[in-house]
């Protein structure tokens, strides 16, 4: 119902995560949180070129339609935007995303992990998130 979706907490880890901004953009759930930000929005960010295969390029394509700056504008909840310290240095397009997202969503809260990577499964990565949601 449209209440619960008020009430709702959407969140999503790298590319789930910008499915999850894709999401909140349109139904304005109570909350989102966006764990390690993909940074292959519309906008370009340099792709590193290890990664630049067939297979890759067709997920890139089809994020080519997702736009950075509209989603964010669109967003109108309480976001938190989680980032390891091990991913700001080793992917510094991340960082670069997570904070052009931090500074688009006006009620959002840029945290940066300090010792961990691109693992939301990490015991320092699963503390932070249940610091900031609790």
């Amino acid at each position: 119902s449209e209440e619960d979706i008020r009430r709702s907490l959407i969140s999503g880890f790298s590319f789930g995560s910008m499915i999850a901004l894709g999401v909140a953009a349109r139904i304005n759930p109570s909350r989102l949180a966006l764990y390690s930000l993909s940074p292959y929005f519309k906008e370009k960010i340099p792709f590193p070129e290890k990664y630049n295969n067939q297979h890759n390029q067709r997920i890139l394509n089809d994020f080519n339609n997702f736009s950075l700056i509209r989603l964010c504008k669109a967003i109108k909840c309480p976001t938190l935007i989680f980032i390891g310290s091990q991913e700001k240095q080793k992917y510094p397009h991340m960082w670069q995303v997570a904070r052009r997202a931090g500074s688009l969503i006006k009620d959002s809260r840029l945290i940066l992990i300090d010792g961990t990577g691109h693992d939301v499964s990490a015991p320092l990565y699963v503390k932070a998130i249940e610091k900031a949601l609790t």
